[in-house]
This record gives structure tokens, C-alpha cells and sequence, in this order.
């Protein structure tokens, strides 16, 4: 990768953010990365912004709207110092009339963006995975139990392209390289599967068995208003419901042709790091 100016992070705290943070730091002139709740200061003299907010699970719409007005203010600041390159880091979901929140505020956070007249690069990944990783964090956590079932909510069918966060990091240099595209680039792992492949991976991977219960996603919507007194602790959110009608894969997968290498299967990368975490 090329040797980077100064460089401005905003999601240290989360996943994608802090991996770019620790991999660019010592490419950087100079690298500030800040958590996603951080308000923009002095951005003048930046040649690269990133902004790769820890997105909110199980999604709600509060949540949601605070990550788009970061993400606008952000915007502002870099257009006033005149950054070179503004990289955002998405979801595929995102899109005008998507049923989850979220992903309407992503996708008005990339028209923010696309308008303001800053040369700019959108990333849409699909899942992200790594070691800590909220999407399979929570799955972990419910293997640590004694509970003989694993519940879930719908079919388990909605489809996804797992992408190592490392993958996605490297996806990034490569934009970075390229400059500017004024584009839009979705990015997928090289495996298509659905939540329910993915759980039954990740219970194979941990050496664990249960019997996967699903609950009606309307009844879900039923007992939905009550839970959301638990804030994050409530096992899903009116958004959380809707992502469930939303497939997170593409058609249009930017990271063949961004990766050099081979990409990180899932799973290939499950049994090594779940086979070591999941009796702790």
C-alpha cells in the first residue's frame, strides 16, 4: 500500500475502525482515530477521511438516527477543510426504502455524501466477521449456556457473504490507492450462506449441539414494543425483525477484483478461532 498522509478515523471503537487504525497507523504521517460518538475537530490538513461507525445490533431507530447526524457532521467538517478523499464504510443494505431504519439512515448518510461535493468512496460490506465480532459474539454467547436449544427468530433463511474484517481492511487500501471513485462498492466474502448455515458453522466449530427453535418472527413483532425497555439488552428490536426480510449478499462484489490475495473463508477461519474461545 501506498505510503498515506494524515489520516482521520472515526469508529476506533468498533470492528472495521479499529483494524484500519492498527494496520495504517504505521503507514500514516499522522493517524488520529476517534470512537463514533466523537464530535469532528480540525480536520484541516487531512488528506483521508474514514468513516466506519460501529453500527448499532440489535439495530434501532434512535441508534440509528444518531449514527446518521455523526456521520453528517463529519461530512460537513471534511467538505470545510477540504479533505481529498472521504471513504464511508456502509452496509449492502442500504437503500431508500429498506424496512430497517438502519439501513434507510445509512443510505441517507451516502446521499449526504454523494451531494456535498467531496471526492468520496462508499463501501457496502455484507457481515463482517473477526475475532470479537458483534454478529457472532451474541451466537457464541448463547453456546456458553446449558440451554439444550438455540432460538431464533424467522426461518434462518436471510442469505449473506461473510467478509473477513482483514478482507474488508485490504479492500479499503486498495480504494485508497485507486483515489476517489465517486462510487459505490459492495463487498462480499467468497461463501454465500444463511443464518442458520452460519450458526450450525459456528456450532461445529465449537464442538456444541442444540436444537435450533425458531419463533415466528409475528410474534416476535407482538412482543417487541415490551422488550425494548432493555435497550441493547433486548434480544431483538422492531429493526432487528425487519433486517430479517433484507439479504445481505450481492450480485455486484467489488472484492475480487480489490483483493491480491485469497480471501478468508469463513469457514475455514471458524473452527480455529471458535474451537478456542467457546469453553471460556
Amino acid at each position: 500500500m501506498i505510503e498515506l498522509g494524515k489520516v482521520f478515523i472515526r469508529g476506533a471503537e468498533g470492528l472495521v475502525g479499529g483494524r484500519m487504525a492498527e494496520r495504517w497507523r504505521s503507514r500514516a504521517r499522522e493517524l488520529v482515530a476517534v470512537d463514533s460518538s466523537a464530535a469532528p475537530d480540525g480536520l484541516a490538513g487531512f488528506a483521508l477521511v474514514v468513516n466506519a461507525p460501529e453500527l448499532p445490533y440489535p439495530p434501532g431507530r434512535e441508534a440509528a438516527k444518531r449514527s446518521l447526524r455523526g456521520t453528517i457532521e463529519l461530512i460537513e467538517a471534511a467538505k470545510g477543510a477540504g479533505v481529498g478523499h472521504f471513504i464511508q464504510v456502509s452496509a449492502i443494505g442500504a437503500r431508500k426504502k429498506a424496512r430497517c431504519a438502519l439501513h434507510r439512515r445509512l443510505f441517507e448518510a451516502e446521499e449526504a455524501l454523494r451531494t456535498c461535493g467531496l471526492p468520496y468512496t462508499i463501501l457496502r460490506p455484507s457481515l463482517v466477521f473477526g475475532d470479537g465480532a458483534p454478529a457472532t459474539a451474541r451466537i457464541i454467547a448463547m453456546l456458553r449456556t446449558h440451554i439444550p436449544i438455540f432460538p431464533m427468530v424467522g426461518s434462518g433463511w436471510r442469505v449473506s457473504q461473510p467478509i473477513h474484517v482483514d478482507d474488508l481492511v485490504s479492500c479499503a487500501e486498495a480504494v485508497v490507492e485507486k483515489g476517489p471513485e465517486l462510487a459505490i462498492r459492495e463487498i462480499g466474502g467468497p461463501e454465500t450462506m444463511s443464518q442458520g448455515e452460519l450458526i450450525d458453522r459456528v456450532m461445529a466449530a465449537c464442538g456444541k449441539r442444540r436444537v435450533k427453535l425458531h419463533f415466528p418472527v409475528a410474534l416476535c413483532r407482538l412482543a417487541a414494543p415490551a422488550l425494548a425497555v432493555l435497550g441493547a439488552r433486548a434480544p431483538f428490536t422492531w429493526d432487528s425483525l425487519a433486517l430479517l426480510a433484507e439479504d445481505d449478499a450481492t450480485p455486484e462484489n467489488a472484492a475480487p477484483k480489490l483483493l491480491a490475495g485469497r480471501p478468508i473463508r469463513f469457514s475455514e477461519w471458524a473452527p480455529k478461532a471458535f474451537g478456542r474461545t467457546a469453553d471460556r
